[in-house]
């Protein structure tokens, strides 16, 4: 675990667009960018999801008792075209409402989360940074999962990638793999 990152973002689990700009490219910082797909205009009935008639969302069930993924949720081989457009550099794409999540909405066992995480270069000696929209739900839930599963080390970008955008911060256009790493999930209590 890197003590940085708890310094600054231990009380309240949210890291600053300062601090990841100056720890870009540590080999103990995996930065999952959790955008979804973006909105598009539609004249008829203002701006909605082209792939989805049900918006995605996530569905809180109660104080402790975690959450739901409810709407139709695209599934594709690509990252969103937000990600291929532009991301912070060493960003990878997590589509949390797919792969955090299963077919009927709800939240995936632990050795299903430790496969996703592996395969996307999550192990559990990194510090993970999720990077949104602006619009921090997707990267709520998603700290509330890995931390669930045992991943203390899981943070949030402060403003998300407008933020990052607005400050001047680096961006790419290059898509990274990371190589699969060893993720272990424990089995929430």
């Amino acid at each position: 675990m890197n003590t940085a990152a708890t310094s600054e973002g231990r009380g309240d689990g949210f890291i600053s667009s300062r601090w990841l700009a100056e720890n870009l490219g540590a080999k103990w910082l995996r930065i999952l960018d959790v955008r979804g797909p973006a909105p598009v205009r539609d004249d008829r009935s203002g701006t909605r999801l082209r792939e989805a008639e049900d918006p995605p969302r996530f569905v809180e069930l109660g104080p402790r008792a975690g959450w739901l993924r409810a709407g139709s949720w695209p599934k594709g081989p690509q990252p969103p075209t937000s990600f291929l457009r532009a991301h912070i550099p060493g960003s990878t794409s997590l589509d949390v409402g797919g792969r955090l999540f299963d077919d009927t909405g709800a939240l995936v066992c632990a050795p299903v989360l430790a496969m996703a995480m592996s395969a996307a270069g999550v192990g559990d000696e990194h510090t993970i940074v999720l990077v949104d929209d602006g619009r921090p739900s997707a990267a709520l839930v998603a700290a509330w999962i890995l931390r669930r599963f045992g991943h203390a080390d899981t943070h949030v970008l402060t403003g998300g990638f407008p933020r990052w955008l607005a400050e001047g911060r680096p961006i790419t256009q290059a898509v990274v793999k990371h190589p699969f790493a060893s993720f272990t999930a424990r089995t929430p209590s």
